[in-house]
């Protein structure tokens, strides 16, 4: 698991989310990066954690590494939710959402940003940004006493040193 999707973890444990996370599945090394179930909820989240930092930009309906039909055809494999069914088996009466967590620069500008994210919606894939799980994080990270998650404890830490400028 990378530091992106230890940050993701980090995030949904602190939202009470049972998580499993590099689950193989298919051919061609295909993974899911994250499934967490919210038993109180009734959710399952299946979660591709995308980080892209820099110039890169989503293109088009390419399906190359950053192209829109690529993070959708991953999210929507047949193979992905055969997997899901089998780690679930079925529903049960919950409901499955498919996450796509990304930069902010990744989808553009903000007038692309929103073009993006209405497009992942009409593909019944919710977008979150990483920046707003970082901040939210950090929040939660300063509410705790104390924290056994090195994400959550390099968040308070990070927390402790901006208070000292």
């Amino acid at each position: 698991m990378d530091v992106n999707e230890k940050i993701v973890y980090a995030w949904l444990a602190s939202k009470n989310y049972f998580i499993i996370d590099g689950i193989d599945y298919g051919q061609f090394h295909s993974d899911i990066d994250i499934l967490a179930v919210n038993i109180k909820t009734k959710e399952i989240l299946d979660c591709e954690v995308k980080i892209r930092t820099g110039s890169t930009k989503i293109s088009g309906g390419e399906n190359k590494q950053n192209g829109f039909l690529h993070f959708v055809n991953q999210l929507n494999a047949l193979d992905r939710n055969d997997k899901i069914e089998d780690i679930v088996g079925g529903s049960h009466g919950y409901h499955i959402k498919k996450i796509f967590i990304t930069t902010y620069s990744l989808l553009g500008k903000p007038i692309n940003r929103s073009k993006w994210i209405s497009k992942f919606t009409q593909e019944n894939i919710e977008v979150r940004f990483i920046e707003d799980i970082v901040q939210e994080l950090e929040q939660h990270a300063l509410s705790l006493p104390l924290s056994k998650n090195e994400v959550v404890q390099i968040l308070r830490l990070q927390s402790i040193k901006n208070k000292l400028k």
